[in-house]
């Protein structure tokens, strides 16, 4: 192992608050990890470490230091306040996701790697890549020529393209540039030379769509090479990799169901939306909220259904409700008990039907928001003469939220802010959402008589607590 200087210029770009506070746990996991002897290396993202780290830290470990890896993560975590939020493992990866004290900030991702593999199929050495590693500043980095064969194969295997990203590619003809020998000899043991050879040549040209078109070839040479070298050793690996792809499945996910509950006009759209925007810039990229609003969207709106008879047959169209005229919330006429219940028992199919987007999206550990929901039906005008036992006993049967945010204020506020409803209506909806938060999941209230951060960062505390509670 060697020192190393050279590395790719780069525009300066400034570190973000949430980079500034990771650096020192950053910084201490490296000196850890070096005074503990682990054999190790960043395999990316290194060149301004522990300033700035990007979207996560991918560091390569040998498979006998992944469990002390682990430990020394979680003691220095513990040591500067750090939280570990969540755990990720598969085949030859462990995942660790890390909250900053007082839940306040972006999540640090911390990816320890055992094995760099497609599907159980393994493209690169590992541990070639740890005997070729280098110095660079206090710590250990791979060479260019693995980090750019991992860069390139990534992509091209996994999806059958090449990075979409410029500064990905730029990377890839930088160390390709300055190490194409190790880059070819990383590719050359998995793909062949000739592929291999090939590879470099459209890599170093810039010619994209020639290494795209090698993508097939690539995967089959792949498969077969590996098989090849070991049948019953490369069988081990995938029943490996479907052992850890199942275990992933069943995880408790990092995902969360909310439900933002209160009367009408109390700005719950808005809180929803500031709450999701909060999230997204607080956990890893990728991971961009969804909302829904009243139900799942899984059946055709009845409205609809209605207008378009109604134009079929030539008649009239029904009149939209215009909800920007003052009051116009409180002048609904409650449905009859028979309409209602039709309604009801029309969408409530709807919401049973959400379980499936719900889990899917819990299971990509995002979050799902919902400004209107079933619980809307408790208190809304319309629907004044639906028994509440009834409705109660329809809860048993929808996805249930992971946290069901009420907003409160003052009935003047609300009034003020929009005069959608009478004084009397809200005061009416407000003294039924506080019965049914009796017996709701997962219940916390928030004011919203206060500036919308301090609501939103009130939320995000309790979204934490959430997730650190499953």
């Amino acid at each position: 192992m060697c020192d190393v200087s050279y590395m790719q210029p780069s525009s300066a770009v400034s570190c973000s608050e949430s980079d500034r506070s990771a650096a020192p746990f950053i910084e201490r996991i490296l000196e850890q990890y070096e005074a503990a002897g682990l054999i190790y290396c960043i395999l990316r993202n290194y060149q301004q470490l522990p300033d700035r780290h990007g979207n996560d830290i991918d560091i390569l470990v040998a498979r006998h230091h992944l469990r002390q890896g682990e430990v020394l993560l979680n003691e220095i975590a513990g040591s500067l306040g750090w939280t570990v939020i969540g755990r990720v493992r598969k085949y030859g990866y462990a995942g660790l996701y890390f909250c900053p004290p007082g839940g306040i900030g972006r999540w640090l991702t911390v990816d320890l790697i055992t094995c760099i593999h497609f599907r159980g199929l393994s493209y690169v050495s590992s541990s070639r890549i740890l005997r070729k590693r280098l110095r660079f500043k206090d710590f250990c980095v791979a060479s260019l020529g693995s980090e750019g064969a991992i860069l390139l194969l990534k992509d091209l295997l996994q999806y059958g393209r090449a990075p979409s990203k410029q500064s990905t590619r730029n990377r890839i003809r930088y160390c390709i540039g300055n190490d194409g020998d190790e880059f070819q000899a990383f590719l050359t043991s998995y793909l062949g030379r000739n592929n291999a050879l090939a590879l470099v040549t459209a890599g170093k040209d810039g010619n994209w769509e020639c290494v795209e078109q090698l993508s097939g070839r690539i995967r089959r040479c792949l498969v077969l090479t590996s098989i090849g070298k070991s049948p019953l050793r490369q069988f081990c690996r995938w029943l490996a990799y479907m052992t850890g792809y199942v275990a992933h499945g069943v995880r408790p996910p990092l995902g969360l169901f909310i439900v933002v509950l209160g009367p009408d006009g109390c700005g719950k759209t808005t809180i929803a939306k500031h709450v999701g925007q909060a999230w997204q810039q607080t956990v890893p990229p990728g991971k961009e909220p969804e909302y829904i609003h009243g139900d799942f969207n899984n059946l055709p709106r009845l409205r609809g259904i209605r207008r378009l008879w109604a134009k079929m047959r030539g008649r009239p169209l029904p009149p939209e409700p215009d909800y920007t005229k003052k009051h116009a919330g409180a002048e609904v006429v409650p449905h009859s008990l028979l309409k209602s219940l039709l309604y009801l028992g029309y969408y409530f199919w709807g919401y049973v039907l959400g379980h499936a987007k719900v889990q899917r999206i819990k299971a990509q550990d995002r979050i799902l928001i919902a400004d209107r929901y079933f619980y809307d039906y408790f208190f809304q005008r319309g629907n004044m003469r639906l028994p509440h036992w009834l409705l109660r006993f329809l809860t048993w049967f929808i996805p249930k939220p992971d946290l069901t945010v009420v907003l409160n204020a003052d009935t003047e506020a609300i009034y003020a802010r929009k005069q959608e409803l009478t004084v009397e209506e809200i005061d009416r909806q407000q003294a039924v959402i506080r019965r049914i938060c009796r017996w709701l999941p997962n219940v916390i209230e928030v004011r919203t008589d206060q500036d919308i951060e301090s609501t939103v960062a009130e939320v995000k505390v309790a979204m934490t607590d959430r997730l650190l509670s499953k």
